[in-house]
């Protein structure tokens, strides 16, 4: 990634304001686009400015900041000298979005002053005004932040000349990281005002609220805390609000690095790319139950046939008349599970029915899994929570020290799921089976070996513990039984005689 040389040339043409001119801010910079030989800022404030990164240097990448464009500060350069910032109130307030590389020192991320005069200078861990400084944290936090700075200024520095914000210092250290979009209000915000910034600002780049609900610009809750605290991690969300200005087509949490990601109908390489018309005032929000993403618990069913299951679940819900028609497509990290294999979404924890037992349609080249066509809250019930799992045999199962694995029992109190049905069958002693192709999309075929030739039994059972299939057969000791063919789902087949017991575990696509 290049550094950020150069000056800024402030080109001045008229804008609309969000909720009036009283609401809007004086400065709104978002990182637009980038053009041959000039990075193009937008200014959504009541000063309408167009900032135009010119001169003699190397100029700036756009980088990705969920799914959306952001600039990266290298550690050594800086963007100076918006120089025609207007007279000042004496209570301000800023908002800027980043995410610094490092914890291990301070990052400088503005400063505003009146020619050599230092009116506010901030940092990751500081805050300087006049000759004092306040520090508010000891080291710099790595995550995506939106940071709310509220400041009076006591004496506000004379003269004629226009106040200047230089961004990527403070004057004392430079910003290494990137930054999304920095905000200047000439007023302290309202808590309603500042709610509606944050809200837009935590959807746009997958960034948690920690404490508070997320609203809409007509100050309707659409994800509230409170009834969803145990969920509320690595928030993320898509939506449309036209007052705010977000269009939000797809996201993933941990500002764009969650093992989870959901778009709008298909998702694409940036949030500008993706094609979906989203309907106004439709929102999907979804976080999680903070499980480490390594952590999980195993099923071993008969002596040789594993279902993993991921710990961390994630509740989303709807906010929106229209929005569970919303088609939207899914992607999985499943490359961060090496060797694990058969991969699957519950689309409902409650319901392990076929029709909420997804397979991923593609896989890329990094192992990720793409679900398509994935509708939410099909029951009404105001949200569903998913999850997802692999099967295998025992000996293609690494349960390496990467993984935190808790036995069954375990995982079924933590998790309010009962799994003994999973482990009510013997063991095995002189009979294997085989089903293939698994996963299928269509009619499969069961191989049976075993030393008796007295009847053997076959039963099918869905997750639900329901029966779907049974059958037997008698008076060989091999067998091949063919075009056999269910639902799409996933189902645990057993194969049992006197000789002893196979579970298999079976995958159907469509």
């Amino acid at each position: 990634m290049k550094g950020i040389t150069g000056t800024l040339v402030l080109l001045v043409w008229s804008c609309g304001s969000l909720w009036g001119q009283g609401n809007s801010p004086l400065l709104w910079l978002k990182p637009d686009s980038v053009t041959s030989g000039h990075l193009i800022f937008k200014d959504a404030g009541t000063q309408g400015l167009e900032v135009q990164l010119t001169g003699s240097g190397q100029l700036p990448d756009s980088v990705g900041f969920n799914y959306n464009p952001a600039l990266y500060f290298n550690g050594a350069s800086r963007l100076t000298r918006l120089n025609q910032v207007p007279a000042l109130q004496k209570q301000l307030t800023f908002i800027a979005v980043y995410e610094a590389d490092t914890s291990d020192q301070e990052f400088g991320l503005y400063r505003l002053q009146k020619d050599t005069t230092l009116i506010i200078g901030f940092s990751t861990q500081s805050i300087r005004q006049l000759s004092k400084t306040v520090r508010y944290l000891d080291s710099t936090n790595t995550h995506g932040l939106i940071n709310v700075l509220s400041q009076h200024i006591h004496k506000m520095p004379g003269g004629s000349n226009p106040s200047e914000l230089i961004l990527g210092t403070d004057g004392n250290s430079t910003f290494k990281g990137k930054v999304a979009e920095v905000l200047l209000f000439n007023y302290k915000l309202s808590r309603v005002v500042r709610n509606r910034y944050e809200s837009y600002l935590a959807i746009k780049y997958g960034i948690t609220l920690d404490s508070l609900d997320y609203f809409n610009a007509s100050d309707s809750c659409i994800w509230k805390r409170k009834d969803n605290a145990a969920y509320h991690f690595g928030m993320a969300g898509i939506g449309k609000d036209g007052v705010l200005g977000l269009n939000q087509k797809q996201s993933s949490g941990h500002a764009g690095n969650d093992i989870v990601g959901i778009g709008a109908g298909k998702l694409s390489q940036s949030n500008a790319k993706n094609e979906t018309v989203l309907p106004e005032q439709q929102f999907l929000l979804w976080g999680h139950t903070n499980h480490p993403q390594t952590a999980v618990y195993k099923d071993t069913i008969g002596t040789d046939s594993v279902v993993i299951h991921l710990r961390r679940q994630y509740r989303i819900r709807p906010a929106g008349d229209s929005v569970s028609d919303l088609p939207t497509e899914l992607f999985f990290k499943a490359g961060l599970y090496p060797g694990y294999e058969g991969v699957f979404m519950k689309r409902r924890m409650d319901d392990v029915s076929a029709e909420n037992i997804f397979f991923p349609d593609s896989t890329d080249a990094e192992g990720n899994a793409y679900f398509k066509q994935i509708y939410w809250d099909q029951d009404g019930s105001g949200y569903d929570v998913f999850s997802f799992g692999f099967q295998g045999e025992v000996s293609q199962i690494p349960l390496n020290n990467q993984l935190s694995v808790v036995s069954a029992n375990n995982a079924a109190n933590q998790q309010q799921q009962s799994h003994t049905t999973l482990q009510e069958f013997g063991k095995l002693s002189d009979l294997n089976a085989k089903v293939y192709p698994n996963p299928t999309t269509g009619p499969f075929k069961l191989g049976i070996q075993t030393s008796s030739t007295e009847e053997t039994a076959i039963i099918c059972y869905d997750l639900s513990g329901r029966t779907v299939l049974k059958r037997s057969v008698s008076g060989s000791r091999d067998y091949l039984i063919e075009d056999i063919q269910l639902a799409r789902g996933h189902y645990l087949l057993v194969v049992h005689n006197t000789a002893g017991r196979k579970v298999l575990n079976l995958f159907v696509y469509e």
